[in-house]
């Protein structure tokens, strides 16, 4: 079993896996300095939060887009799903104290991949995600969305992470964070499967609307979440797939 089809195997049967050094060293040095740079810049905005999140999509953030269009990211994406891929999102995140358990996916038909690259390390103590094993399958997440499942009913895993490792998850795997007073960063690249039936249409066009709300209550701006996009930096067809399905006016 080659590398692909290891990750898609994992990720079908437990709804995440490990990638230890995805970045180099190099590579994440500069990584690191533009989500700081982006992370810095909107926590003077808006002091005083827990959480921050700001997209990575921009003229100062090249690493990060040539990352996120990179063949390596795109082929995890792709073979972790299973299906091709677009490229949603990438985002830097600041985050303090817990998580609470939940899935990055409002509805069950929302097919993707996120991938977390770590820039520090982490373990289940100081902000590493604790994943619920197989709560990613259909009937369990709507179990655990309706409340007829819990936490405890699953196999919950966590791995300790150094800078340059990336966790990879099936956008519908439930996680959390266990309580830390410690800020944990990261960067997140997220890949949306191309959709197959009319339900899939719909679950992306709701995560649109969700997504194009963000950077209006997180930077305070109307400038729309995907203004890189259309600058037409991404991929043409990616492009093509944003506006259509609701990211790109």
């Amino acid at each position: 079993m080659d590398e692909r089809q290891s990750l898609r195997s994992e990720i079908a049967d437990a709804g995440f896996s490990y990638v230890r050094s995805l970045v180099d060293l190099d590579c994440l040095k500069h990584l690191t300095a533009e989500a700081d740079r982006a992370l810095s810049a909107l926590e003077a905005k808006i002091p005083g939060r827990n959480n921050y999140w700001t997209p990575l999509l921009g003229e100062d953030t090249r690493v990060t887009s040539s990352l996120f269009m990179s063949e390596r990211f795109v082929t995890i994406a792709r073979s972790a799903i299973g299906r091709d891929v677009f490229g949603v999102m990438a985002d830097a995140y600041a985050s303090y104290g817990h998580s609470d358990l939940h899935s990055d996916a409002q509805s069950h038909a929302l097919a993707g991949i996120r991938i977390n690259v770590y820039t520090e390390p982490l373990d289940a103590n100081t902000g590493a995600l604790r994943f619920l094993h197989r709560s990613h399958i259909q009937s369990n997440w709507h179990r655990m969305k309706t409340g007829q499942l819990k936490e405890a009913e699953f196999l919950c895993q966590s791995r300790t992470v150094d800078p340059g490792d990336a966790a990879i998850f099936d956008l519908r795997t439930w996680h959390s964070v266990s309580d830390t007073n410690r800020c944990r960063k990261f960067v997140s690249f997220f890949y949306y499967a191309y959709p197959e039936t009319d339900e899939e249409v719909a679950a992306i066009r709701q995560s649109a609307e969700r997504n194009n709300r963000a950077p209006r209550y997180f930077l305070g701006e109307t400038e729309e979440l995907y203004s890189a996009a259309a600058r037409e930096t991404l991929p043409e067809s990616w492009n093509e797939a944003l506006k259509r399905y609701g990211f790109i006016n």
